[in-house]
Formats: C-alpha cells, sequence, structure tokens
C-alpha cells in the first residue's frame, strides 16, 4: 500500500530520530591505536593541520568531523561526523551531498576493484595504473557487487578508494598523467593545464613502486603509459626508515584503519553490558569501572548513562550512577559506591545511550515515581497512565538529582 502524504510526514519524521549505532571496531574507552592515531593526524592535516591531502584540502575540509557542531541550535543528535551538509563536485554525473563516514566499517563483501585478466595494460586496469597503484589489483574470488565504496558502491577496499589520483602525490609524472587524461595534449606543453586540474598536491600519499617494475625507457610503453618509465625514480620508493615500511603504503594503511574507526554520536561503550557475579571476578569488575569512566566523560557523543540491575528479596531493583558523586542512586535516594554495592552482586552494569540512564534503572514509564514506589502502591511502573493516586506527584529525589526530567 502507498504511503499517503500525511503518513509519508510520520514517517519521516520517526526515522529522522534515528541515529546510527556505536562504532564497534573502536575501542570501548574511545581511545586510539598508534596506526588510527596515525590516520586521525593525516585527516585534520598532519601536525600543522595544513596537509592538503587533497589538492588545496585537508580530508576534514571536506568530509567535517566536528562532534559538537550545532549544539548550540538544541538539537538531539549534535556533530558532524563526515558531513556537514555541503555538496561536491567530483567529476561524476550529478552533484552528491559529501557523505559522512560513520559506517565505514560497514561496507563488506567486495574486495577489489578489477581482474587482471586482460592484463596490466588492459583497459579494465587502465585507470589504476594511472592512480600508480600501491598493490596491483587481483582476482579474489566471488564479489558482492555494489558493497563497496563511493556513491555506487564501486569501489571494493578504502585502500582502493585512497590511491585514486586525487589523492597521490604523482611527482615528477604529474604531466605525463595528465596529457592521458586530456586527449591531444602534448606532454611538454601541458603544464598550465597539469596545475589547473591536477596541482602538484605535495601533501598526498606517495606511491611505492618496486624498483625494476617497469622498464626505463618510455619507448617500451605505448601512448598515454609513458610515464610509467619514471617509477624507477627514488621518489617512487620511499621507505619510512624507522618502520621499513613504504611511506605512502603506510599512510594508506593508517587513513583507512582511523576510517574504519570513525567516530559517530553513540561512545562506543553505549550497548556494551557485564555482569559481577558473587564471585566477584576481578575482570568483571574491571569492565564495570571502565564503564564508569566512560559515564563520567563530558562530551555527549563521548559519554553513556550506566544503570546496574540487581534483584533484592526477590524483586529486580535499579540504580543510576551519578557522574559527579560517583555513587550509584536508587529510587529511595540511597547512594552507594561501587564497593558498597558489590556486596549486593550478582550484579548486571549496562550503559545506555545519554538521557535513557533514569527511565532504565529508576522510573521505566517516566511518569516521576520510582518503579520502587509503584511497586510498594500496587500501580504499573512501566504503564505511564497508572501511579499512586494522589493530588500532584511528590517532589521526588528525581527532582533533586536530575532536574532536566522534572519540565
Amino acid at each position: 500500500k502507498e504511503l499517503t502524504e500525511t503518513e509519508m510526514e510520520l514517517f519521516t519524521d520517526f526515522v529522522l530520530q534515528s541515529t546510527l549505532p556505536p562504532n564497534p571496531v573502536r575501542n570501548l574507552d574511545n581511545s586510539l591505536t598508534p596506526m588510527q592515531a596515525m590516520g586521525k593526524e593525516i585527516y585534520f592535516g598532519g601536525p600543522e593541520e595544513n596537509r592538503a591531502t587533497v589538492f588545496i584540502r585537508t580530508c576534514n575540509e571536506c568530509h567535517t568531523l566536528d562532534p559538537v557542531a550545532n549544539q548550540d541550535k538544541g538539537v538531539e543528535h549534535p556533530g558532524f561526523f563526515g558531513t556537514d551538509g555541503r555538496y561536491s563536485f567530483v567529476f561524476t554525473s550529478e552533484m552528491f551531498k559529501v557523505p559522512h563516514l560513520r559506517n565505514m566499517y560497514q561496507k563488506v563483501g567486495m574486495f577489489t576493484m578489477h581482474s587482471p585478466a586482460n592484463g596490466l595494460m588492459g583497459p579494465k586496469n587502465a585507470r589504476m595504473i594511472k592512480g600508480f597503484p600501491f598493490i596491483i589489483p587481483e582476482h579474489k574470488g566471488d564479489q558482492i557487487r555494489g558493497f563497496g565504496f563511493t556513491h555506487d558502491g564501486a569501489i571494493g577496499t578504502m585502500a582502493q578508494f585512497y590511491q585514486i589520483a586525487a589523492f597521490v602525490n604523482l611527482g615528477e609524472a604529474k604531466n605525463e598523467v595528465i596529457a592521458d587524461f586530456v586527449p591531444g595534449i602534448d606532454p611538454g606543453n601541458v603544464n598550465v593545464i597539469a596545475d589547473i586540474l591536477i596541482p602538484a598536491n605535495s601533501g598526498g600519499f606517495l606511491p611505492y613502486v618496486e624498483p625494476g617494475t617497469w622498464s626505463n625507457d618510455e619507448n617500451d610503453f605505448p601512448e598515454g603509459y609513458k610515464y610509467l618509465a619514471k617509477t624507477n625514480d627514488p621518489f617512487f620508493s620511499q621507505i619510512n626508515p624507522v618502520s621499513g615500511q613504504p611511506v605512502g603504503m603506510e599512510e594508506l594503511d593508517a587513513i583507512e584503519q582511523f576510517s574504519f574507526v570513525f567516530p559517530t554520536n553513540m561512545a562506543p561503550a553505549v550497548g556494551q553490558q557485564v555482569t559481577v557475579t558473587t564471585n566477584l571476578r576481578p575482570d568483571a569488575i574491571n569492565r564495570a569501572k571502565l564503564l564508569e569512566q566512560q559515564a563520567q566523560k563530558s562530551l555527549l557523543h563521548e559519554r553513556c548513562d550506566l544503570v546496574v540491575k540487581s534483584t533484592h528479596q526477590g524483586e529486580e531493583t535499579g540504580r543510576v550512577f551519578d557522574p559527579i558523586s560517583r555513587r550509584y542512586l536508587n529510587g529511595a535516594g540511597e547512594a552507594l559506591y561501587i564497593s558498597e554495592l558489590l556486596t549486593e552482586a550478582p550484579l548486571t552494569f549496562s550503559c545506555v545511550p545519554p538521557g535513557d540512564g533514569v527511565r532504565v534503572a529508576l522510573d521505566r514509564d517516566g511518569d516521576l515515581y520510582a518503579d520502587t514506589v509503584e511497586l510498594a502502591a500496587g500501580t504499573y511502573p512501566n504503564d505511564s497512565s497508572s501511579y499512586p493516586q494522589v493530588t500532584s506527584p511528590p517532589v521526588s529525589a528525581f527532582c533533586r538529582w536530575f532536574p532536566f526530567l522534572c519540565k
């Protein structure tokens, strides 16, 4: 059945309240590995924030990462996570909005762009060769078409995406590459056009071509591929003396790894849960304390609300962690540190989205009467229309602890 215009508006209002889940690849404490941190530094333009990996822009100048953007507008889910809504022309048939990067880790099932069936000089591989591939394309078995990257899902991996010419420092071969892209242009007279279409891009990724891969003699190559003779120059085989890895490949790996742990509106700890049983295993207690640390973070996209559930005299009871006092509060106003709370094990700690802690732990139906109060009064704590019959809601501990809940 086709939705009516009114139904579509209602559906749109509903779906716009959704937010993407936490990144499951990112460390629970929101820290980065050394390689991920290296990728983040490149993304923001290097130590001086002025390295333009795409001609005249840093990665962040197109794919904006600003977790507090729009926060002053009072929006429910502030922040830009890869896009600020602007459009971009990138030499395709349409203008597309710059995409967000919160779900790069989900793009699985397609692992390569081309088959080498026609050989390296064949038309299927021509575009990759023009980008100076760090890794020569090879057939890797069956693929799921369209589950890769870019708007049409046509590029198999992030590593291949970052090998296109726009991200690569072409060095001395720049003019020859441009001459091939612009038919009829003499490589010897292409400087002006080259500087317009593809500037030197000194901040791009350095290609790595194993010395001896291609002949030094331009006459060994057909038109459009003569620049490959330049790849025996040391420029195309630079090695990081510390790691021993090709510079470009190492940076490519770093930016890819950072892309896979790209921040989202939700902290990595949201949705995490651990049960501390009566044997008080240290690893379970340490995980609970890790969740406490995440509940104390100041930025919305980095924190969670921490709740704990236990069973007391046959009844489920809940507490919510107060990040200021670092104690767990129940509906009666009792506050306990985790060391005191452990005497009530087994305990299940859960990190829930910011703002949901009170509802999950103390007041399931949000009617400002604690679940324990409703159970004692014989009303239903999961039904907001069922609550103790008094003339007005009491000035409960909720309003003292959580004034934002009492409007």
